[in-house]
């Protein structure tokens, strides 16, 4: 009966919130057996702007697992269009880090970005720079060249700052 009641509540968090709930009164109660599910905190992880620390790309180059499930900032980073579900921001000084999204949020910055930086050849152009918001979720590391080791961090999406984006 309580597992229905939550099918009312409108608001995602608040509603996750209630089949957990749920979900605890009948394990208690010894209906609930199966496989474990993943717990809200870990489907539903929100940031407040000031959660965020700025980063600089050479640190996140140097120890890119100790940003992994951190909220951070980058700033005056490149970022261009690669394909449909596929971003990718890079710092444009220093050592190579890139960051690959599968989304840009919000959409105004999404249509900007495939509208003005649809190649890699526009990546270095003032209207590809942006300040981003990021929260590791893995990384890797290559050598794109003989010289130069890459740091490939993904991301599920990437925010763009509001107005960082360079007057014309």
């Amino acid at each position: 009966m309580q597992v229905m009641s939550c099918t009312a509540v409108n608001d995602d968090k608040d509603r996750l919130l209630c089949f957990d709930k749920a979900a605890a009164t009948l394990k208690a109660a010894g209906v609930l057996v199966g496989p474990e599910t993943a717990n809200t905190k870990e489907i539903v992880t929100n940031f407040s702007p000031n959660d965020f620390k700025v980063v600089d790309p050479d640190d996140l180059h140097v120890a890119p697992g100790k940003f992994i499930g951190k909220p951070i900032e980058i700033r005056n980073v490149s970022c261009f269009y690669a394909d449909r579900g596929d971003y990718r921001c890079a710092s444009s000084r220093g050592m190579i880090t890139v960051v690959f999204a599968k989304s840009i949020e919000p959409a105004a910055e999404r249509e900007a970005l495939e509208n003005d930086c649809g190649t890699i050849k526009r990546i270095e152009s003032p209207a590809c720079r942006r300040n981003i918001r990021i929260v590791p979720a893995d990384y890797a590391e290559d050598s794109p060249s003989a010289f130069a080791k890459r740091i490939v961090v993904m991301v599920k999406r990437i925010e763009v700052l509001p107005a960082s984006r360079p007057k014309r």
